[in-house]
């Protein structure tokens, strides 16, 4: 059985979820519940977890867009026919249910306030930090303009 496990353990780090039995000659898919009672929960929380991972399209996921958190998020997709589709245009900020952080549902980037998605795709990388977007929030609150000779 350790054998297993640490077989299952190497191919979840290789980020493979459809595990099959090591034996070469045996073709057989292993599941979380064969296995349950040999692994340790960690490892099969993080199997099931994975595999529910797996069956979302890639169309339909996205990532917390903060580092230090990048919980599995879905997408807001309508369904055909239905008027959710002009709701989810209007809304702009989210909150991460794990982080508990807001984020722009728009352009998936931290939020930021007093910009829309547009003036903030317009920044430089080094233009995007807390401190510029503060200061091009208040830019704009004001309507100060930039120099046309030297940007």
């Amino acid at each position: 059985s350790t054998c297993i496990v640490l077989h299952i353990c190497s191919k979840l780090q290789e980020s493979m979820v459809t595990i099959h039995c090591p034996e070469p000659s045996c073709r057989e898919q292993l599941s979380p519940q064969q296995c349950q009672l040999i692994l340790p929960k960690q490892t099969l929380e993080e199997w099931c977890l994975a595999l529910a991972e797996a069956d979302i399209p890639s169309s339909q996921r996205f990532y917390c867009p903060f580092n230090d958190c990048s919980a599995l998020l879905l997408k807001d997709v309508p369904e055909e026919g239905s008027s959710r589709g002009l709701a989810a245009v209007s809304i702009k900020s989210s909150e991460c249910p794990e982080c508990k952080r807001l984020f722009c549902a728009q352009c998936r980037v931290p939020w930021h306030a007093g910009l829309d998605c547009a003036d903030l795709e317009k920044l430089s990388p080094s233009e995007k930090d807390k401190d510029d977007l503060m200061l091009f929030r208040l830019a704009k609150e004001k309507e100060w303009q930039r120099c046309e000779k030297c940007g």
